[in-house]
């Protein structure tokens, strides 16, 4: 913990490079604008701050920490423009939602989409009745489906005898997902466990 908290930028410039702490109960004049009030724990990463190369600039990383989830980030910088602050953007980690499966389909599929739009879905799955080409598995809701067809590896364990073999299924344009069957193992697939792992990028 910081004995003496920095009141101004020449003061956050002259520590020596290292990680501080401590806990505040009103913004400080050189901290960014949006700096919450009330009790808070800060953290300040200081970087460069002893250097003295000409035209250098000097960086630090500042955290406002709020119980053990870290608020917000800044990156400060002093340079040829001055001191200033940049607000990191933060991620936070995308809903899962469960795909209601066809009939005939047991087991489960999980999906959820990044703020870039790119939809990750995994499961394990199985059909009570012998595999073809062309089942329907589930549909994909709006929002969480490609712009065209787009193909999917899968892997199946044979519950009858435990034989293994790759298939490949398609995500449509329309949220279907389906089974194409190229390589479907014909005659010891009743039962079979697919497993499911791909990722697609949504049309808006």
């Amino acid at each position: 913990m910081l004995g003496d908290i920095p009141q101004t930028w020449d003061e956050v410039w002259a520590l020596v490079p290292g990680v501080y702490s401590w806990v505040q109960a009103m913004p400080l004049e050189w901290q960014p604008d949006g700096t919450p009030s009330g009790a808070l724990r800060v953290e300040l990463s200081v970087h460069n701050a002893t250097s003295s190369t000409s035209g250098g600039s000097k960086t630090a990383m500042l955290a406002y920490i709020d119980g053990a989830a870290t608020r917000t980030r800044y990156i400060g910088e002093r340079s040829s423009i001055g001191d200033h602050w940049t607000k990191l953007a933060t991620a936070t980690p995308p809903q899962e939602f469960n795909l209601p499966l066809a009939e005939g389909w047991s087991g489960w599929i999980r999906y959820s989409k990044d703020q870039f739009g790119k939809v990750s879905a995994y499961g394990l799955v199985a059909k009570s009745t012998a595999l073809i080409s062309g089942d329907f598995i589930g549909t994909f809701p709006e929002g969480f489906r490609p712009s065209n067809a787009r193909p999917m590896p899968i892997a199946s364990n044979s519950a009858n005898d435990g034989k293994s073999f790759a298939t490949s299924g398609y995500v449509h344009s329309d949220g279907r997902l389906t089974l194409s069957g190229g390589s479907i193992a014909t005659g010891y697939n009743l039962n079979s466990n697919l497993a499911l792992n791909f990722e697609f990028v949504t049309v808006n």
